[in-house]
């Protein structure tokens, strides 16, 4: 559910939290609708930190986050065919 505070009258933006918060439903929907249609889909959200030093915005990579991105989705298609005979999962985000 979306922070009572999200948008306030007074205010041009949504607040962080509300961000995050549409973020988060975003990537439910996008999994939920991805199993259904029997489409892969890579979860970035669960793989990735959500922090400053990978997004310098609500959705744009910095440079090291691009990296960490870039690393996910290589381990991803190594792990399936042409690439690997067997394919396996790639580990979440301690």
């Amino acid at each position: 559910m979306l922070p009572s505070n999200a948008l306030a009258t007074n205010q041009k933006h949504y607040s962080a939290a509300a961000l995050a918060a549409f973020l988060k439903l975003y990537n439910e929907k996008l999994l939920q609708v991805s199993q259904q249609l029997h489409i892969e889909c890579i979860d970035l959200a669960a793989a990735i930190p959500q922090n400053l030093q990978v997004f310098y915005d609500d959705c744009h990579f910095t440079e090291l986050g691009a990296e960490l991105v870039a690393g996910v989705v290589a381990e991803y298609l190594k792990a399936r065919l042409p690439f690997h005979a067997t394919p396996v999962q790639v580990a979440a985000k301690p």
